[in-house]
């Protein structure tokens, strides 16, 4: 992969035409596990996939070894400020340790990206992460001062579209634009929580996931519940815009489609933990369900999506 050592510019000419087209960035994701829709909906267009088998993906001939995964990463709460001294790690998705010489991505530095956000134009900081095509990963993200957080594509990375874009080498790669990705700092988690009159326990788990419909869009109005949920110290949480609201029992999302839970305790010692999270939408309907595995201190966050597990996002 030597290409991936070529200059800045070419970079930002790839990262330009990865993302034209996009009308704006308001969403993020991150999430794992198998989908089931358990139940029907009326007619509704957003989730009208769920009264129909899965759709095909597109078939890419012939299959390209790479695809260039290109999202927007920024602060949570000061977008779009960079997060400074930003580690990205991509790892398989069955590595839970991830050293380095197992990672299976190449991360190129950021681009300035000009888009919109909440109507607002803004630059964003555009970051390309190049994987083989069809892994199962996941990315680490860390930095000082914030969260360690994780990732979960929840599914292979695949062609959505049938969209390739050339390699600074010549080669071809599949193309996956992300939504972004919003990491959280830990003055900022203190603070959060102090509004919602809780004390956060550094030590604890924390899930934030975004509720997104068939069609791809944030999804208001949705619940999220959690299995198992037998320890009085988790929190449900939804937002309100940016400020989050302690929801028990949990609230709808709103049109950011961001819930989750906080203060998820794991036993001593306990380095991970598997727990499920499901999805209902406004009308009562589940419309997916995620088996997540979290670790202490750690944020994991992503999608909750009828899609869940045919491909990753």
């Amino acid at each position: 992969m030597n290409w991936v050592k070529r200059s800045r510019t070419s970079w930002h000419a790839l990262a330009l035409s990865l993302v034209t087209g996009a009308a704006s960035l308001g969403c993020s994701g991150y999430a794992s596990g198998a989908d089931t829709a358990q139940q029907f909906l009326p007619a509704d267009p957003a989730w009208a996939c769920l009264n129909q088998p899965p759709g095909s993906l597109p078939v890419l001939s012939p299959v390209p070894k790479y695809i260039v995964y290109a999202v927007p990463i920024f602060d949570y709460a000061n977008p779009p400020t960079p997060v400074a001294e930003l580690k990205i790690a991509a790892c398989q998705v069955s590595d839970t340790i991830c050293p380095v010489a197992n990672e299976v991505g190449q991360v190129q530095l950021p681009v300035a990206y000009p888009t919109t956000i909440g109507g607002v134009p803004v630059t964003v900081p555009l970051y390309q992460i190049v994987m083989p095509y069809g892994v199962n990963a996941y990315l680490r993200l860390s930095a000082p001062g914030y969260e360690t957080g994780e990732y979960l594509f929840g599914g292979p990375l695949v062609s959505l579209d049938g969209k390739t874009t050339p390699l600074p080498d010549g080669s071809m790669a599949a193309v996956l634009s992300g939504l972004p990705i919003t990491p959280l700092a830990e003055a900022d988690a203190n603070s959060f929580a102090n509004s919602i009159g809780v004390t956060r326990d550094p030590q604890a788990a924390i899930i934030a996931m975004r509720t997104v419909d068939c069609n791809g869009e944030l999804a208001a109005g949705c619940s999220l519940s959690l299995s198992p949920s037998d320890s009085p110290s988790i929190l449900p949480f939804a937002t309100d815009g940016s400020r989050p609201l302690s929801t028990n029992p949990p609230k709808p999302t709103d049109a950011t489609g961001y819930a989750g839970f906080a203060n998820i305790p794991l036993k001593p010692g306990l380095k991970n933990f598997n727990v499920t999270v499901q999805g209902k939408n406004s009308v009562g309907t589940v419309f997916s369900v995620a088996t997540l595995e979290i670790r202490p201190g750690f944020l994991t966050a992503g999608q909750i999506r009828p899609s869940l597990g045919l491909y990753g996002r």
